[in-house]
């Protein structure tokens, strides 16, 4: 029983102590040694497996290293690069990669067909074009500009970052460095309320066998849909059947998380299909789910073990995302926030802290301390700076 994960973020760390947990071997291949996720004691062997960028044959002979030196089964993807670039070039690799075919994987990923997708089956999102000039007349704003797709072979990129654009030039901005980076991007109406999370794991032939929802109660700094606070909330009958109808059209297997945005006078929008072990794992595996070694036990045909009850009320937060919000409300407001982000954080899971496993914490505050003193130099430097000058 052996999976390597590949990719570090807060995402891998979930999914890697569930994986641990339950009895798999775990194996991380990343780009840095002394991240995050190396530093949980469930990682029994760390790789070095560079990011799958223009030189994609690297990256698939660091996972072939790894498969050949730890026996490896199953290959887990933490971001979309990852996982695209596994399901593409899955038969020059020697283990499983969990997914159907990959023209399904690729759908699904593509933002733009997602919509498309969604019509056809008759779930609501938001209106969505091709970004040209021309398509800029047809959207109100603030509207926002994204990646169809956030990986390719012939790009070597990082996962380019969505905006929300206020008005055509800012648009017309975003449009120019998404293009920069090697990604088409796309127009979409910009939603605003909160972002709800189907997440589903399907079999191979694409019956749910879990499914949880988890809404967004408190947004982070930005408004791009990243939760500060979330829990768990009963899932609604009649998304669950056109989520259903979703990934049955596509032939899904494995891991799901629908991000729909929410509004009060309408019903959910389609947004995003992250087919990934997502950032917000924590909180369905606080809750009692184990989407990911039960999507281990599916790939490797284990019978699926016997779960206890989940729980039905359960809380998120991002304590860091939190506060930052907070810090930058007016004075009056920020003192009276932070105090209520602080009382929270006693009554919620964390994608880093486990007191079980703390040295992921301890090496993210190391990080968070490290980076802090950076800008507080850049500031006093600047500082010194402007009284050189008066």
């Amino acid at each position: 029983m052996k999976v390597l994960v590949i990719g570090d973020s807060v995402g891998a760390l979930t999914a890697i102590r569930e994986l641990g947990q339950s009895g798999w071997q775990v194996g991380l291949g990343s780009e840095q040694r002394h991240d995050l996720a190396a530093f949980s004691r469930h990682v029994s062997r760390w790789h070095c497996v560079p990011r799958p960028g223009t030189d994609i044959q690297s990256f698939l002979r660091a996972v072939n290293a790894a498969i050949r030196e730890c026996q490896y089964e199953v290959l887990l993807g933490t971001g979309d690069a990852e996982v695209l670039a596994l399901s593409r070039f899955r038969e020059q690799l020697t283990a499983q990669v969990p997914y159907s075919a990959h023209e399904n994987v690729e759908r699904s990923f593509d933002k733009f067909a997602l919509h498309s997708l969604a019509c056809k089956i008759g779930i609501g999102s938001p209106q969505t074009a091709l970004a040209t000039e021309p398509a800029l007349a047809q959207f109100q704003y603030p509207l926002v500009v994204k990646a169809r797709l956030h990986w390719s072979p012939d790009a070597d990129r990082q996962r380019v970052k969505e905006a929300i654009a206020q008005n055509r030039d800012e648009a017309l901005a975003a449009m120019q460095r998404i293009r920069a980076a090697g990604a088409e991007p796309i127009l979409q109406q910009f939603v605003a309320g909160m972002p709800l999370h189907f997440v589903a794991l399907c079999d191979r032939q694409s019956n749910i066998v879990q499914r949880t929802n988890h809404l967004t109660t408190v947004l982070g700094a930005s408004a791009s849909g990243q939760s500060a606070r979330a829990e768990i909330v009963p899932v609604d009958p009649q998304l669950a059947r056109q989520v259903a109808a979703l990934l049955a059209e596509v032939n899904w297997f494995g891991l799901a998380d629908l991000q729909f945005w929410v509004r009060g006078d309408g019903d959910p929008l389609l947004t995003d299909f992250n087919g990934r072990i997502y950032g917000g794992l924590a909180l369905p595996h606080a809750a009692g789910y184990r989407m990911i070694a039960d999507w281990a036990s599916l790939a490797t045909e284990r019978p699926l073990p016997v779960r206890g009850e989940q729980r039905t009320r359960c809380r998120y937060q991002s304590l860091e995302g939190d506060l930052r919000r907070s810090f930058r409300l007016n004075t009056g407001q920020a003192v009276q926030e932070t105090a209520r982000t602080m009382a929270h954080s006693f009554q919620a899971c964390h994608p880093v802290w486990n007191c079980r496993d703390p040295m992921p914490a301890c090496a993210y505050l190391g990080k968070l301390g490290r980076r802090m003193l950076t800008k507080l130099k850049k500031w006093l430097l600047s500082c010194a700076g402007s009284r050189g000058t008066d």
